[in-house]
């Protein structure tokens, strides 16, 4: 804090503490048009969903002014990114050992923007490209060849 904000000093006053669910969300029957985490808003490898529902809210928004009856809602990232996440989730659940690498693997790969262009979906083929190069090999193509099945 005190090379960023140039702060001396502080105290702290409160801690806090949470988890990301990295799972795969169960669909729930909605009653209108779905939005948000059940149209797929929430990256399952990282719990990601905000700026996807508020791109999701605007986009409905946008539907709506221009009268369309038929609003269709856009997933928070495409099915390869979804398959990515899906492989991704696999490898570690399957080599919790692991974590420490390919975190900082990735962190080592990627820079701040193109991380977050990542999580945020959507992102270009060559982030997809780098972050498939860097990551260990034959525990992902093992996670890759059993993703069918699960």
């Amino acid at each position: 804090m005190t090379n960023v904000i140039q702060c001396k000093s502080w105290d702290v006053v409160n801690k806090e503490q949470g988890a990301i669910p990295l799972n795969y969300k169960k669909d729930l029957k909605p009653l209108g048009t779905p939005i948000g985490l059940n149209a797929g808003a929430m990256r399952t490898s990282t719990g990601y969903a905000f700026s996807q529902i508020i791109h999701q809210a605007i986009n409905v928004g946008k539907q709506l002014k221009k009268g369309q009856n038929l609003v269709q809602i856009k997933p928070g990232a495409t099915s390869f990114e979804n398959w990515m996440d899906n492989v991704f989730l696999d490898v570690l659940s399957s080599s919790p050992k692991l974590a420490p690498y390919v975190f900082s693997t990735l962190a080592k790969t990627l820079s701040g923007d193109d991380f977050v262009k990542f999580m945020i979906g959507d992102c270009p083929l060559s982030i997809k490209s780098r972050i498939i190069l860097a990551l260990p090999k034959v525990d992902f193509i093992l996670g890759a060849l059993r993703s069918p099945f699960k």
